[in-house]
């Protein structure tokens, strides 16, 4: 009788570490995660999902991820950026010069990305001017 209690005690100490984790991965991915869409839950917008779409070329999918990353942080330089060359993919210039004005907007937002966005909305202007002569 002493002798399967104390392996009992010896075997909790072994696999207490392990069934821990299990648990508490667990319990931290129901806490943080969006039970409808579960494959994107957290708080730190990812936008692994939106560039498989891009790979696809299914742009509204596409838009949809980066959408749904961005109400975690409407700030974000990668998601503002995917959204400006989504919709220059989808031919809407005006829309794609909006986001990169938000990155402009930023104050958390750095030269260089200040820099891009700037390039971006010349590139964006050109392709308008060029939609509407052509």
């Amino acid at each position: 009788m002493i002798g399967s209690i104390a392996l009992f005690v010896i075997l909790a100490f072994i696999w207490a570490p392990t069934l821990s984790h299990i648990g508490s991965k667990s319990f931290v991915h129901f806490i943080f995660s969006d039970s409808d869409r579960s494959i994107l839950g957290g708080f730190v917008p990812d936008y692994h999902i939106a560039r498989s779409f891009i790979e696809e070329e299914k742009w509204e999918d596409a838009m949809k991820a980066v959408e749904y990353e961005l109400d975690k942080d409407s700030n974000n330089y990668e998601g503002r950026r995917l959204m400006a060359s989504l919709y220059l993919q989808i031919n809407e210039p005006k829309k794609a010069i909006a986001q990169l004005q938000v990155i402009l907007a930023n104050p958390h937002a750095t030269d260089e990305q200040k820099q891009f966005a700037r390039h971006g909305i010349q590139e964006c202007q050109m392709a308008a001017q060029n939609q509407k002569n052509g």
